[in-house]
C-alpha cells in the first residue's frame, strides 16, 4: 500500500464519500471517482479502512447499544413536556432511526437460506 493510499484510507473514514476522499488524498479531481471506485475494490485497502473504522469505534466506545440508548433518551426529552416545547420533528426522526434499527421501513426483503453453498473467493489484486 502507497503513501496516497494510506491518505485514502484515512480520509474515506471521515465521510464514506470515495471520490472526496481520493481527492483530499492528492489524486486529481479528474479522475478521483473512478480512483475511488478502484481503491474501494482493493482487498487490502477494504481491510485497511474496516481496521481504520473498528478502531475509530473503539476509541469512541460506540457500540449499537449505547447508539440505540442515546437515540431513545433524544426521543424521550423531545416529547417530554413541561419546562420545554414538545419537538415533534426530532421526536419523528429518532424514531424513525429506531424503525430502521428493527427494520420497519425497509423495502429490500431478507431471505434465509438454510441449504449448502458455495463460495468462491476470486483475489483480484493487480
Amino acid at each position: 500500500m502507497n503513501d496516497r493510499q494510506k491518505r485514502f484510507c484515512r480520509e474515506y473514514i471521515i465521510d464514506l464519500n470515495g471520490k472526496e476522499a481520493a481527492i483530499r488524498a492528492g489524486y486529481s479531481e479528474h479522475t478521483a471517482k473512478v480512483i475511488a471506485c478502484q481503491n474501494l475494490t482493493k482487498l487490502y485497502l477494504k481491510e485497511e479502512i474496516a481496521r481504520l473504522l473498528t478502531k475509530r469505534d473503539n476509541k469512541l466506545e460506540l457500540t449499537a447499544e449505547s447508539i440505540l440508548e442515546s437515540i431513545i433518551e433524544i426521543r424521550d426529552r423531545c416529547i417530554k413536556e413541561g419546562n420545554s416545547k414538545f419537538d415533534a420533528s426530532n421526536a419523528l426522526k429518532a424514531n424513525e432511526l429506531l424503525g430502521r434499527h428493527m427494520k420497519m421501513f425497509t423495502d429490500k426483503h431478507e431471505v434465509a437460506h438454510s441449504g449448502d453453498m458455495a463460495v468462491t473467493i476470486v483475489n483480484d489484486i493487480k
